[in-house]
């Protein structure tokens, strides 16, 4: 094996490690070798995403956000830095940034779940839009039809919209698939419901 492909080799195995220690929850080494990565090269877009998902994990959203920005320097319409920023912007009450960022990501890739549920969300709390909000979320459940908080925010839009019957299956089955703010809806809205284990 000839130098530069054992370097390239190496960069590739640096970036896999460093999502997988995201993946398994030890944020700690995810850090450790996102920082290594960028020591090296500051181009390396999986150590700007893995050190982007931690700091959303430790709702340090402001920084997130940055490490975001990074990857769009580089790849101005990279579908996932573009998701998760929409996604902090949120969090900021920046719902027309959101909505512009959400848009660009679901333009370079319509197969993201939850780009859609993210989208249905702006639509919810910013524009107050239930019937749009609705039509996002069931593209999610389209694409991926056990996705919990699709189910979920498309439960709370139905009874927002006064539609129990639909609202009480979609909190059902969201609460089956062990979402517990879907169990408090139920508690709190439909009280007289039975849960059924998942076989």
């Amino acid at each position: 094996m000839n130098a530069a492909i054992k370097q390239k080799t190496s960069k590739m195995f640096l970036s896999d490690l460093c999502m997988f220690y995201y993946q398994i929850e030890d944020f700690e080494h995810a850090i450790q070798t996102a920082e290594q990565i960028l020591k090296e090269r500051q181009d390396d877009c999986t150590a700007y995403l893995v050190m982007g998902l931690v700091s959303e994990e430790k709702k340090n959203f402001e920084e997130a956000a940055q490490y975001y920005s990074e990857i769009l320097k580089l790849h101005e319409y990279d579908p996932i830095a573009l998701k998760r920023k929409a996604n902090v912007e949120m969090v900021f009450g920046m719902y027309e940034e959101a909505l512009a960022d959400i848009d660009r990501s679901l333009s370079s890739d319509k197969t993201d779940p939850e780009s859609y549920v993210i989208r249905g969300l702006i639509y919810l709390r910013h524009h107050h839009d239930k019937i749009e909000a609705i039509v996002n979320f069931n593209e999610a459940l389209r694409l991926d039809p056990q996705n919990v908080s699709a189910l979920y925010h498309r439960g709370y839009s139905f009874l927002k919209y006064g539609n129990y019957n639909y609202a009480r299956d979609d909190l059902t089955q969201a609460a089956i698939l062990g979402n517990e703010d879907a169990e408090e809806m139920l508690s709190k809205f439909f009280a007289s419901h039975e849960f059924k284990t998942p076989a």
